[in-house]
C-alpha cells in the first residue's frame, strides 16, 4: 500500500543511491506512453538521452532558437518592404508640405539662404513681361508682391485662370535670377468680391 501510494505522488524527490536493481518498463498515463523506472518501490520517470544536433537544430542555434522557414523569410521581405514604402511617402510627403511660402521681397531679401531650396512663392501676374509659347509650353513671366518682381520660367499646363494681374502660386527653385517653377497655380477671384466701382 505504501508502494502505490509513493508511485502516485511523484514528488521529484530521487533517492540519493539506488540500488542497480530495477527494472525499466513502459506505461501508459492519460493516453501518452511514459518510461518509468521503478527503483524501491517508486515510479521515477526515466529521462531521454540528448540526440546529438542535427542540421537543423544548427540553424536554430544560429538564429537564437527561432526557425525561420522560406514562407517566413517571404513574409518578412514582404513586410519590410512595405514599411520602407511607407517611409519613404511619409517622408517625400512631409518634404514637400516642408516648402517655405515666400512672397516676391521675402526671397529676394533671403536669396543666399533658401537658393536651390524647394519654395512656394506668391504674387500677382504683372501685365507686361509675359511670353507664353504655345506650342513648346514655356512660360515666361514677372510677379510682383506690390514692391519688387521677380522673372518666372515654368514650362507645362497652365491654368485657365491665368492671366495678367491675376494671384499666382507657384512651386520651385530660385537660382539666384530667376524662379524655376515646377508647379502653377492660379487663384481663381471670388465670386463674392466687391466688384470695382461698387
Amino acid at each position: 500500500m505504501r508502494s502505490a501510494r509513493s508511485a502516485s505522488s511523484n514528488d521529484g524527490i530521487r533517492p540519493a543511491l539506488a540500488p542497480a536493481c530495477g527494472r525499466d518498463r513502459d506505461e501508459s498515463i492519460d493516453g501518452h506512453v511514459h518510461r518509468l523506472r521503478h527503483r524501491l518501490g517508486r515510479a521515477v520517470p526515466v529521462r531521454a538521452a540528448a540526440a546529438p544536433p542535427g542540421p537543423g537544430d544548427r540553424a536554430e542555434a544560429r538564429s537564437g532558437g527561432l526557425s525561420v522557414g522560406r514562407a517566413g523569410r517571404k513574409v518578412l521581405i514582404v513586410v519590410v518592404v512595405f514599411v520602407l514604402a511607407g517611409a519613404y511617402l511619409g517622408y517625400s510627403g512631409a518634404r514637400s508640405s516642408m516648402a517655405y511660402y515666400l512672397t516676391v521681397g521675402e526671397l529676394l531679401d533671403r536669396s543666399g539662404s533658401v537658393r536651390d531650396a524647394d519654395i512656394r512663392l506668391g504674387g500677382k501676374v504683372v501685365a507686361d513681361g509675359l511670353a507664353w509659347d504655345q506650342v513648346s509650353g514655356n512660360l515666361t513671366f514677372l510677379v510682383t508682391d506690390g514692391t519688387r518682381t521677380l522673372p518666372v520660367r515654368y514650362r507645362g499646363v497652365v491654368p485657365d485662370a491665368f492671366k495678367p494681374g491675376a494671384d499666382v502660386v507657384v512651386e520651385g527653385r530660385y537660382d539666384g535670377t530667376a524662379f524655376m517653377a515646377q508647379r502653377l497655380f492660379a487663384k481663381c477671384p471670388s465670386k463674392f468680391e466687391a466688384k470695382p466701382g461698387r
